[in-house]
């Protein structure tokens, strides 16, 4: 009898932008999560206090960093 064989995932590489400017190439977009109190995102996976300026980004910001949502950053539903 055969062995199955598990299928893989295959990622498209993303373009990483560093103050809009092209510095590499990233297979797995950062996910970010739209904040209910301060308005903001937050990494996905970063719990802490909303008020703290290194870990809250505006859209502007992480477009500029990232790119595009989507393409570049992904924006994830807490409730997924």
């Amino acid at each position: 009898m055969a062995k199955a064989v598990k299928a893989k995932t295959i990622m498209t590489p993303q373009t990483f932008l560093q103050g809009g400017v092209e510095v590499g190439k990233q297979t797995n977009p950062p996910t970010f999560v739209l904040c209910g109190c301060c308005e903001h995102y937050h990494a996905a996976n970063w719990f802490g206090d909303c008020r703290d300026d290194d870990h809250r980004f505006t859209t502007d910001q992480l477009e500029q960093k990232y790119g595009r949502e989507g393409e570049g950053w992904i924006e994830m539903n807490p409730a997924e």
